[in-house]
Formats: C-alpha cells, structure tokens, sequence
C-alpha cells in the first residue's frame, strides 16, 4: 500500500520477481510511504521529500523504431531551454536541443543505435542532469547463428563435420568471432543463465544483483521487455548529488588494474629509497630469448613491466642491476588483490538465490562395464620441487648464472662479511682455513667456503642471485582432440572425454560460415553445444545445440 500522511493512497502488487510499478502526482509538504502487506515483518519505506519545482521525464511509448517521451515541469511561466542526451554504454548516441514551457513530446528515433541500454539524461538550461530514464532498446540487434549437422545421431569416436552460419537481423553474412564447446549434457546447470549477452548487456550496466539474467534475453518468455523494463526501472536509477566536490572526488579514484604490474626497488638493508639514478632492472625470460630489456627505476624507486613483456612468456624473471654494491629487493603490487579489495564493497551479480547455494549434479553414465567411476582421488607428495628449465635449476643453470662465484669478503678488522664496511675498498677475499670474526654468530670461526647445491629449487635460485619472478600473460594451449581418422587409438584405450571440443576462436568468412571437425568419446549418450561471440560490427551472439552420441551394436 501506498500511504499519504497515513492514509491508503494506493494498491499496487509486483509483477514479475517482486517488481512491478505504479503512477501518482506527489502533492507538496505531504508525507508518503509504502507499507508491504505480505512481507515477513510490517516493512515501512519512506519516499524522500517531495520538491517544490523540477522537470520530469517519462516514457509514454515505444516501438521499434521510436520512443516517445513526455516532459514536464511543474511550474509555468517564461520558456526554459532544456537539453536531452542518449547513451549508450558511454557513447552519445543523440542531444536535442528544446524550449519548455510546461510541457512538451520528444520522440527519439532508434534506427542508429546499437542493441543494449539506452541512458536518456535530461539536462536543465545550466547543463545540469536533473532527470534520466533507462530504456533498452534494439533487442532484434543480433547475430543470428545457425548449426547444420550431416546427422542426427553420431556414433562413439565417429566424425562430426560442424557447420556454423553467422547473419545479422536482416539476414546478411556477417563475419564473426565465435568460441565454441561441445559438452555432456549432465553438465550444463539449468539454473545457471548467465551467458555473453547478460554479462555484457545487463550485469556490467546495472548495480545490484540480478537474479535469473537470462530470463529477459529467452525468446520464449513473452513478457520479457515489460520484465526488462521493470528491472531497469529498480536496479537502473540513480540519484544525481552534482557539485565540484563530488565530481573531484570521483575523478581522483585510483584505477584498480593495468595491463602491466607495478613494482618498487628498495635497499635490502639501511635506507628504503634506492639510489637516484643508480638502479635498473634487467628482465628477459627462459622462454623466449627475444624477452631482453632495461627497465629503468624512477627516482620514486618505482618500475612497470608493460604487456608487451607479459604476453610474450609465461613467466618473466628480473634481475636488479646497481652501480653500487647495495641489495636491491624489489616487491609487486598484485592486481588480483585490488581487484579482491574493490569486490568487497561491490554486490554480487548472479543467477542463484545465493552464491553458497549448494547444486547436486548426478553422476555421469558409465557405459562400459569394465569401467570403474572413482568419486574422490587425493593425492600427497613429499619433496620438492626442482626446477628443469633452460637456465634455472639445471647443471646449465650453474655455469651461465655463475652461481659458484665466491661473494665473501672480510674488513681490514678481520669481520667477515662485515656489513658496515661492505663498499670499503680495502674489503679482500677471506683465505680458506683463515681464523675470522663470524659477524652472525658473533664468535671466531674458521672460515671454510661451502660450494652450491646442484640440485637448487627454483626459489633457492632466485634467492641466491637476487633474482625474482613474475607471473605473465597465460600463453594460447591447444585443446586435446584426438584424430581418429589419421591416429589409430584401440578399443582397448578408452577414451572418457565429457568435452569433445573447445575452441575459443571459430572465424567465419564473408558468406558468415565457418566449419569445425571433432571426434566424439566413448560416452554413449547426448552433449550440448554451446556458440557465443562477437561480429565485426559489435552484434553478440549465444546459441545453443545437440548432438546425441550412441554405440554401435553388432547383431549376430
């Protein structure tokens, strides 16, 4: 119920997953409230205080072509010139220009935007937002995508030629990169509806959590644009507080992720800042002998490892070069965790009433009998780790790293590596069996120089050079998929794949076709396939598919 100083204005009810809306002209200085009738306790909301003048905006109709929009304002007088603005996911689409008295009708033409939601901002003379409305628009703005198969049924470990064509809403080739993954059925979760199309339409343009994203994007659900206008009318608007201080608030946010890592060398021992000017980083990678370069250290004692880097690796190792004696030690800014610290204060997006709701998914078919289903294997090993790599860890890795080399020296006080004369250039090497003060046991000692393992773990390397290591780019693997045309594979040798195919990248041509080969496993039973991508022109695209996989029977 809607009250007015408490009493019954209104009924209303929701419509589609607790949404819904209604209609009513606000009267100055009185107070409202909505009271829920139904709910778990007697849940009182407060509207906020009515003004005295403004403008607003509503959407009277639409088509496929148009909207139309009434304004109004509720004060007469001289005209006002106001302003409208379209966008779409940060691009203006469309401004127009009008001069109100009370109020007026703007229709706003559809035919040059994109599929997705529409942000119609309305601006007052001063240019200041006063009002806005979320529409979606275009949902016949799509990539169409068709699946043809020679057959219906396909035999264990037979051929499956795959036909994809790609069209636009007016039924033209269109060129399109598409991923593709054929898999058992008992995998797909039916209560799981986020797909390309709820991500990047919905998800990323609306606060809030949003329950069932895909319902608004079935075809079969008749009411869904009312629901999708619903959804945008609750989790869409926004409250607009506009003054400088607000403004240099949100311009002055640090940006949360980069596309390289960030990093700062210090000294090891004594002062944090490195020497201005006197420290680079050389970084180069096992991998790929191309990945050689300086990076150099700002006077902040700040460094970046750009992309360019990263993508070339898997990983990139980085060695810190002084014109001095210091010990550089050198710490990164993970990504991931200020990606973890902005989740925090972010809701979570998601299909399921709640992200620790437990799905049981029953076990997979076994059709060979000789075949034994192991529901939990754990592993322990013991040991470590030893690293056989074209540098580190291996006998090469010795030699080229000079990890032999004798770092020990003793001051003109006989202290072994004595570490308030470590630049002094009176500092000599230590003689095998000589008697020298041990500065970390703080006892004479015989000094007696003990060689490196061998057999180092990479850690241990890295240690000992003062080398460090990070995390690049993940690299392009290939798919395992057998070719049992060309490779003779016997019966014998099951062939258990529950994924037949992943390919994240299927390109169709200019007639918008392209053709995909996999082979089917031995699971006597049907896999689901499943299209997403992108065209050229910035259509997305989600389809589905099946194909049912059955063993061949042999008859006396």
């Amino acid at each position: 119920m809607l009250y007015k100083n408490d009493s019954i204005e209104l009924a209303f009810s929701s419509m589609h997953d607790g949404m819904g809306s209604f209609d009513f002209i606000p009267v100055k200085n009185a107070k409202y409230y909505i009271r829920l009738k139904e709910s778990l306790t007697d849940s009182i909301y407060s509207f906020p205080q009515i003004e005295e003048k403004g403008l607003s905006l509503r959407l009277l109709s639409r088509d496929k072509d148009n909207l139309s929009f009434f304004i109004s304002k509720n004060t007469e007088g001289q005209f006002e010139n106001i302003y409208l603005m379209v966008k779409i996911r940060g691009l203006i689409y469309g401004l127009t220009e009008a001069k109100l008295d009370k109020d007026l009708k703007i229709k706003v033409p559809l035919a040059d935007m994109p599929q997705g939601i529409a942000e119609l901002t309305l601006f007052n003379d001063k240019m200041i937002p006063v009002a806005e409305r979320l529409v979606y628009v275009n949902p016949q703005k799509k990539i169409k995508v068709q699946t043809i198969l020679p057959d219906s049924i396909f035999l264990t470990r037979g051929r499956v030629n795959l036909k994809i064509i790609a069209r636009d809403e007016n039924n033209k080739p269109i060129k399109a990169n598409l991923s593709l993954t054929v898999f058992d059925k008992i995998y797909k979760n039916q209560s799981d509806s986020i797909n390309i199309l709820t991500q990047m339409y919905l998800s990323t343009q609306l606060k809030g959590r949003i329950y069932n994203p895909g319902y608004y994007f079935n075809e079969k659900n008749v009411n869904r644009e009312s629901a999708l206008d619903l959804l945008l009318l609750t989790q869409g608007w926004r409250k607009y507080i506009w003054n400088e201080t607000t403004l240099n608030k949100s311009s002055s946010k640090n940006e949360v992720v980069s596309d390289g890592i960030k990093g700062s060398a210090t000294l090891a021992f004594g002062r944090k800042r490195v020497p201005k000017g006197q420290v680079n980083i050389f970084a180069f990678s096992p991998e790929n002998d191309s990945v050689k370069k300086v990076i150099i250290v700002d006077s902040a004692g700040s460094f970046s490892v750009n992309h360019y880097l990263l993508k070339k690796a898997h990983y990139i190792y980085l060695k810190p070069i002084a014109s001095s004696k210091a010990t550089i030690k050198l710490e990164f800014i993970n990504p991931f965790d200020r990606i973890n610290n902005a989740l925090i204060a972010k809701n979570i997006s998601t299909p399921l009433y709640s992200p620790f709701r437990e799905i049981k998914i029953s076990e997979p078919n076994v059709s060979n009998g000789s075949a034994i289903l192991i529901k939990d294997v754990v592993i322990h090993g013991t040991g470590k780790d030893i690293i056989r790599g074209k540098f580190l860890g291996a006998l090469d890795s010795v030699a080229n790293l000079n990890l032999d080399v004798n770092n020990d020296y003793v001051c003109k006080y006989k202290i072994l590596n004595c570490p308030r004369h470590k630049s002094d250039p009176d500092n000599r090497p230590p003689l095998e069996g000589e008697i020298v003060y041990d500065n970390i046991t703080d006892q004479m000692i015989i000094y007696h120089h003990v060689p490196p393992k061998l057999n180092l773990t990479e850690e241990e390397v890295l240690k000992l050079n003062n080398m460090f290591k990070i995390k690049a780019y993940y690299a392009k693997h290939e798919f395992y998929q057998p070719n049992y045309d060309k490779d003779y594979v016997p019966i014998s040798v099951p062939d258990f794949r529950n994924t037949l195919t992943w390919n994240p990248s299927v390109i169709t041509d200019e007639k918008g076709e392209a053709t995909v080969i996999f082979y089917c496993s031995d699971f006597n039973t049907e896999f689901v396939g499943k299209i997403e991508g992108v065209g050229g022109n910035g259509l997305l695209c989600t389809d589905f598919f099946k194909i049912k996989v059955r063993k061949l029977k042999f008859y006396p």
